[in-house]
């Protein structure tokens, strides 16, 4: 074992690799607008709860998004509200969520069919939730 003199030691920094990735890729694709940036968010949480669990996905986002808010100097919260509702409208996938597990055997769904009817009620969703939030970010301040 090396020496503790001869050890490499990173600065606690707060951030796993992914998560400064993630920022990273939000911050470049979100800093045309804000549009841009509410479409980026809803996205990534889409996609990110679709593969870990939505408390998970909100959890492993929000440090991210209040960075990002910071460096391009708009407000955190209309872009964490995005995020908590993003998060929960994975529906295209039946393992994102365990009532669509449970119901899978039962009602003999295949994952085609969750694809097939869950996409365009995610993608509804969101449009509506990004006019939303562009609504709150510029009309309300």
């Amino acid at each position: 074992m090396p020496s503790r003199d001869t050890m490499i030691t990173l600065p606690d920094t707060g951030w796993s690799c992914c998560a400064r990735k993630i920022a990273d890729g939000v911050a470049r694709l979100g800093a045309a607008s804000t549009l841009a940036l509410a479409v980026t968010i809803a996205i990534v949480a889409v996609v990110l709860a679709a593969m870990v669990t939505t408390a998970a996905a909100v959890t492993i986002l929000t440090p991210v998004i209040i960075d990002v808010a910071a460096s391009l100097e708009v407000s955190a919260l209309p872009l964490i509200a995005l995020l908590g509702t993003s998060a929960c409208l994975s529906y295209a996938n039946p393992f994102s969520n365990q009532s669509f597990v449970l119901v899978m055997g039962p009602g003999r769904y295949s994952f085609g069919e969750f694809v097939r009817l869950g996409l365009p009620v995610a993608v509804a969703a969101l449009a509506l939730a990004v006019a939303g939030t562009l609504v709150w970010s510029t009309v309300l301040g």
